[in-house]
């Protein structure tokens, strides 16, 4: 790993970074710590100016990065923000959430996660759908350039948001690089699913896929599902309550802290990833630098990121699940296979090659009219 040198740039570039101040980070909010942190350490020829309502934690002042710390406990994105933003020297603005700020900059960027609220609307409040719907065309009409997730999120913005005639391109990121290494403990065998606890990540079918593979193929695994409470929360509890025959064996755990969350993946047979949809899917690379064999959902964009590492199934089909399930947790060779495949796959998502890719375009759009 080295330092990326672009010589005579010198491109001052802001940041919200107010995602990458939260306690409790998930996932826009690891991915903005994950690429400062990135962006800090391979580039050292330009300055970036982070804004946030608080001070980040995790990063420490360089004479690459700064913190302009802008306290608020209201409006601060639509209000404090473009006002600091406004009195600030820049030459770019990076948005790496979803919503640009009122008034935004000339040359501003953003970083689009997916499209879930127009493949999965009933998932959503009318309020919660209009505006997201008044951010990807504010995306559309006021940014310069705009970075997708992946192929499959970039499709789908052209198809619900036509027209975009700025700089366009899909940069995948890497995974959580706080996540330390654990040692592996002696533990009762089971098998693990990570996501928020909603009718897309699929958790209603996986749990139904469980009692198959208890039933029907006697595996002695337990399941763990960790994930915060989300909108499938209380018809996920139901399935499992009605599940008599495993519901004991069936845990779901969230709040947990990345020392906890690293334990579970260093020690499972196995990460089931069954979502209807994702804008990437960071947890297949966090199982594949864990090895553990991946088994997925052939969906959205899972299976541009796992590639040949993963065995698929169909989401909507919980037999066809604990089928495939039970093809890699009764033949240790295919598991290992998986994992050597998984482990190999994870060199071309770095955050380095990350950095560098958003380097490149910051200077493309620096340059653009």
């Amino acid at each position: 790993m080295g330092v990326i040198l672009i010589i005579g740039l010198n491109m001052k570039i802001a940041i919200n970074a107010q995602a990458a101040s939260k306690e409790n980070k998930t996932g826009v909010e690891n991915f903005t710590l994950n690429l400062l942190l990135a962006l800090q350490k391979y580039d050292k020829a330009n300055r970036y100016i982070l804004f946030s309502p608080k001070k980040i934690t995790e990063i420490k002042e360089s004479k690459n990065m700064k913190v302009n710390v802008i306290p608020a406990l209201r409006m601060w994105h639509r209000l404090r923000l473009p006002i600091a933003l406004k009195s600030a020297k820049f030459d770019i603005y990076f948005e790496p959430s979803y919503m640009l700020p009122p008034f935004p900059p000339k040359k501003s960027i953003i970083f689009i996660h997916d499209l879930a609220s127009k493949r999965f609307p009933e998932a959503y409040s009318l309020s919660e759908r209009i505006l997201l719907d008044q951010t990807f065309k504010g995306a559309r009409d006021s940014a310069k350039s705009i970075i997708f997730a992946s192929e499959s999120t970039k499709k789908d913005f052209k198809k619900f948001y036509s027209g975009f005639k700025g700089i366009s391109k899909v940069i995948y990121q890497a995974g959580n690089e706080t996540l330390r290494s654990v040692k592996k403990k002696k533990v009762m065998p089971y098998i693990l699913c990570v996501g928020r606890i909603e009718y897309r990540k699929n958790q209603l079918n996986l749990i139904r896929t469980y009692k198959i593979l208890r039933d029907k193929y006697k595996i002695k695994q337990k399941l763990i599902i960790v994930g915060s409470p989300g909108n499938s929360r209380k018809d996920v509890e139901l399935e499992i309550k009605s599940s008599k025959s495993c519901n004991k064996d069936i845990k779901i755990l969230s709040g947990i802290d990345n020392h906890k969350l690293a334990e579970l993946y260093a020690n499972a047979d196995a990460f089931i990833y069954p979502s209807l949809f994702e804008g990437f899917g960071i947890p297949i690379l966090e199982a594949f630098s864990f090895k553990i064999p991946v088994i997925a959902s052939l969906k959205s964009s899972l299976p541009e990121v796992a590639g040949d590492a993963a065995l698929y199934f169909d989401p909507t089909d919980p037999t066809d699940m604990a089928k495939q399930i039970h093809r890699v947790l009764s033949d240790k060779t295919r598991a290992l296979k998986l994992i050597d495949k998984g482990t190999k796959r994870l060199s071309l998502f770095t955050w380095e090659k990350t950095a560098k890719e958003f380097i490149d375009l910051f200077k493309k759009t620096n340059k653009s009219k």
